[in-house]
């Protein structure tokens, strides 16, 4: 295991993991890679903005080409894993290279070893440096990275760039493509598969409100989470989300709406 931080930057090596999902690989990169790397960005994207949403933090915009960026620090720390660049260079060059130039404030978060985005998000939250990252007040917008090179150690490689970018008058600038990834009904957790995770994610957020304990919630969850859509969050939502996962595996036309109570 791996672990590197500095001031704006920090890395993580973490332990090997296998996923049936699929992997982007090496080489030139298909249609169909591409849609599952945004697909994993996306999901990565909203646990940041639960976790940014739950502490009272303005949740970040995903920018598409912001992810493409951030795809190129993906493949280079498969060769060498650190905030610098295989040439020697300091990460914030790719970010001034391909038109992000103007931010105010800049950070990187990197690890290698875990196929899941959602596990890899957890580890970078059990990690102060990369936790503070990804919690900083003066962030905007978000990139994710995802890479798999099946010749080398670790084998998943993931880049995360944190970027404040504000206009003259201080408040965040507007990239055309930039988006909050949203969620299905029943996609609490935010992971494009509705199970008894999501149940558990919902039960969780209820129980610490019903014993005083106010969580802000981000606004895809709570859109999601509310499956009879009464403006609560609450165990009903959750038995609805369990009666439908143990259903959807035996009839593939099941839909959530169908367990409304």
């Amino acid at each position: 295991m791996k672990s590197r931080s500095r001031i704006f930057c920090s890395c993580f090596a973490v332990c090997f993991a296998l996923s049936s999902l699929l992997p982007v690989t090496a080489g030139a990169e298909t249609e169909e890679e591409r849609a599952k790397r945004i697909e994993y960005a996306e999901t990565v994207v909203g646990c940041v903005n639960d976790a940014r949403a739950a502490r009272g933090l303005g949740e970040l915009d995903m920018v598409p080409d912001l992810c493409d960026v951030t795809q190129i620090r993906a493949v280079e720390i498969s060769e060498v894993f650190s905030h610098d660049r295989p040439d020697g260079r300091d990460f914030t060059t790719t970010l001034k290279e391909n038109g992000y130039s103007n931010y105010s404030f800049a950070a990187e978060n990197i690890a290698a070893g875990n196929s899941l985005p959602q596990k890899t998000f957890n580890q970078w939250m059990n990690s102060p440096g990369h936790r503070d990252n990804m919690l900083s007040e003066d962030l905007t917008h978000i990139g994710i990275g995802y890479y798999y090179n099946p010749d080398v150690k670790y084998k998943y490689f993931w880049g995360m760039f944190l970027i404040g970018v504000y206009d003259e008058m201080g408040m965040p600038c507007v990239y055309p493509t930039q988006y909050k990834p949203v969620r299905a009904k029943g996609d609490a957790d935010g992971t494009k598969v509705i199970n008894a995770a999501d149940a558990a994610y919902v039960l969780t957020f209820a129980a610490e409100k019903a014993v005083g304990n106010y969580i802000n919630a981000s606004v895809r969850f709570s859109e999601a989470a509310d499956i009879n859509n009464d403006g609560k969050v609450n165990a009903v939502d959750a038995s609805i989300i369990l009666a439908y996962s143990a259903q959807a595996g035996l009839d593939p036309n099941a839909a959530i709406e169908d367990y409304i109570w």
